[in-house]
């Protein structure tokens, strides 16, 4: 748990990092998104490339500020990932990665341990070296979650899995 609470005075860095990166990529949301197609006709015709533009959009929206719509389109995406993007597909864990740290830096862990819960549940069952840095990431602030709501045995068990696969990633990597 030390090497975990450790990162936890790095968040408001990452954060700030994570919220410059989107909104360099989507600077204005709501003018992005009338560029893609209709999010009906994204489900319809299976469009992986612009439902995965609809998943970033979601997380553009809650960096500036519009949280009700980047929680609608997140909703969206998320409820058809499976159908749109296939099982084996991470993006989706990606996205709930994010919105799970998102939560986590507003202090509502509540909203951020459930999607966190998703994302780790499909990152372990695909692992591949760009999944297990997001993984290490996800079991971090697992484990900061559940110390904070005292839990602390299951936020052990979170460190431990942080601390085992980033091990595993310097000695072994994937």
């Amino acid at each position: 748990m030390v090497k975990v609470r450790s990162l936890e005075a790095t968040i408001p860095k990452i954060y700030q990092s994570v919220k410059a990166g989107v909104s360099t990529l989507i600077p204005a949301p709501e003018s992005y998104e009338k560029t893609l197609p209709p999010f009906a006709k994204v489900l319809a015709t299976h469009d992986q490339l612009n439902f995965k533009n609809y998943g970033g959009l979601s997380e553009a929206y809650f960096f500036a500020g519009n949280r009700k719509r980047g929680e609608t389109l997140y909703a969206l995406f998320s409820a058809n990932a499976k159908s749109v993007l296939g099982p084996e597909d991470t993006y989706h864990a990606g996205v709930g990665g994010d919105m799970a740290f998102f939560y986590f830096y507003d202090k509502n862990y509540s909203k951020a341990e459930p999607l966190l819960l998703g994302a780790i549940k499909q990152l372990e069952t695909h692992l591949t070296p760009p999944v297990a840095n997001s993984l290490v990431f996800d079991y971090s602030l697992m484990s900061l979650i559940l110390e904070k709501e005292g839990k602390t045995a299951e936020a052990s068990s979170y460190a431990k899995k942080y601390v085992d696969l980033e091990k595993k990633q310097q000695e072994n990597p994937l």
